[in-house]
């Protein structure tokens, strides 16, 4: 009677370590598409990041709990700052566009969690503020035209920028996801993908 009750938990077991390790997988086999944008990509990093402080392994990318994200970019990703100046008819032109190398991911390099380890701490992509508008000067002090500036953060930039998955892996002892690589897609003239 033991013996069956035994043999019982053991199947319980491994029942339970068999779906959580078919949640687990499937939690980033979700990522595993032809289409998405850099929302996304940031999501995933979090997750692997999160996955990977909580068993401790930050640093440890040989471990078998470690997940790795990689991506790569066709263009480069940067900072672009625009001014446009109102005339006396109330019309808005281009003053200038620049762009800021602070923050910039460039093209044709392959960011991931093992190689950048500080790239969920760094302001380039996910504590990077949103665009801001300055206005100066204000009509009720100086009725001269009004100037605009908009910055882009390369966050914002990145976030809507196409990605497909190009590849994934699993540990080959524990069958655990392992890592994920995605490349940037580039819209086509038409702009459709």
């Amino acid at each position: 009677m033991f013996g069956r009750t035994s043999n019982l938990v053991d199947q319980t077991s491994e029942d339970t370590e068999a779906k959580q390790l078919a949640d687990f997988n499937q939690s980033f086999e979700a990522y595993n598409k032809k289409l998405m944008y850099g929302t996304e990509i940031i999501t995933v990093l979090n997750k692997a990041a999160d996955n990977n402080k909580r068993y401790g392994v930050e640093n440890d990318v040989d471990s078998e709990y470690y997940v790795d994200i990689e991506f790569t970019l066709k263009s480069d990703v940067e900072e672009t700052i625009e001014t446009y100046e109102r005339d006396n008819n109330y019309e808005y032109s281009r003053k200038s566009t620049t762009t800021n190398p602070k923050g910039t991911f460039k093209k044709n390099i392959t960011y991931s969690l093992s190689k950048n380890k500080d790239l969920i701490d760094k302001s380039k992509i996910l504590t990077a503020k949103g665009n801001t508008v300055v206005r100066t000067p204000s009509e009720k002090e100086n009725p001269t035209p009004e100037t605009y500036t908009l910055t882009y953060s390369p966050f914002d930039e990145f976030k809507r920028r196409a990605f497909e998955c190009t590849g994934i892996e699993y540990n080959k002892k524990t069958n655990r996801v392992k890592s994920l690589k995605f490349s940037e897609v580039v819209k086509k003239q038409e702009g459709i993908f």
